[in-house]
């Protein structure tokens, strides 16, 4: 029936397998199975379209009001349970959130909060999850963003790379190994500077930030770190900043569907408010940010 629902509100076997993640041929099984089962046709073609037939519309807006009320009852049932289940970017929980965490315990003891850490987008639609932090522009089809925290990006390295010749002015990095993630854009940096980007990409790129400063800290390149999860670093000395910032193009937001109604949702939001209010402005910039703007 779940199948059946997808494919007649896309009127397509193809969109329908891709929302599913199932191949075009499975979706068209589970089809024939049930038009045997009821012993009538369901869909007919209509030129080059796929239509519903008499039959496929009733059965169609049955079964769209029946699942409809199934996901109502979940959402109730979750409602009552008093757990948040959260979604977000792992170097965001391991080096913001998680430190953060027993304040909120404390403060709201009959609240769980359950961590769902991924560098995949959050699909609320498939997944068990009432409220994500998502770093992007804030906007987002069919949800609600509050912003959370803005973003600076920041150079940073080992106090002893190069033996603690550390470079001083933008010019000084072409001389440096530079270290990349797909978030943190050295090319804006370098437009930011009135220097144009190097032509040869210097350095290895990670996939997550958690990557990125262990690579910096050990002293391998300078790293374009978000200043939101280098604090910890910056204040042992593990890193430093050797150059002004940049502020991020975007920011983190918190996001969750229009409608949600979940125990505990509010006083999360609230909550993640002041944090991010507590550790700006300035808190996350590093000594340098804001000297430079992002074009």
């Amino acid at each position: 029936m779940r199948t059946f629902e997808v494919a007649a509100r896309n009127l397509s076997y193809s969109r329908a397998a891709g929302e599913l993640c199932v191949t075009h041929a499975a979706v068209s099984q589970q089809i024939r199975i049930l038009e045997q089962y009821l012993g009538t046709r369901l869909f007919r073609r209509g030129g080059r379209a796929m239509l519903l037939t008499e039959s496929g519309e009733v059965l169609y807006r049955h079964v769209r009001e029946a699942l409809q009320s199934l996901r109502q009852g979940v959402d109730e049932v979750r409602a009552r349970r008093g757990t948040l289940t959260l979604g977000v970017l792992p170097g965001f929980a391991a080096r913001w959130l998680v430190p953060r965490l027993p304040d909120f315990h404390r403060a709201h003891p009959d609240i769980g909060v359950n961590l769902q850490a991924s560098l995949a987008l959050t699909d609320f639609s498939r997944e068990q999850i009432d409220v994500a932090i998502r770093f992007g522009a804030g906007h987002w089809a069919g949800l609600e963003a509050e912003k959370l925290l803005d973003e600076h990006l920041l150079p940073v390295c080992s106090p002893r790379y190069r033996g603690g010749e550390l470079p001083r002015t933008p010019r000084e990095l072409s001389q440096c190994t530079l270290l990349h993630d797909a978030h943190e854009p050295w090319d804006q940096w370098f437009l930011s500077v009135g220097l144009p980007p190097p032509a040869i990409r210097q350095g290895p790129e990670f996939s997550e930030s958690n990557l990125l400063l262990r690579a910096a800290a050990d002293g391998q390149g300078i790293a374009l770190a978000p200043g939101a999860l280098v604090q910890e670093e910056l204040s042992t000395g593990e890193l430093v900043q050797c150059l002004p910032g940049l502020q991020a193009r975007y920011a983190y937001y918190i996001v969750h569907p229009g409608m949600a109604a979940v125990v505990g949702l509010h006083a999360l939001k609230t909550w993640l408010k002041a944090q991010a209010g507590a550790a700006s402005p300035g808190g996350n910039a590093g000594p340098h940010a804001g000297q430079i703007n992002s074009t």
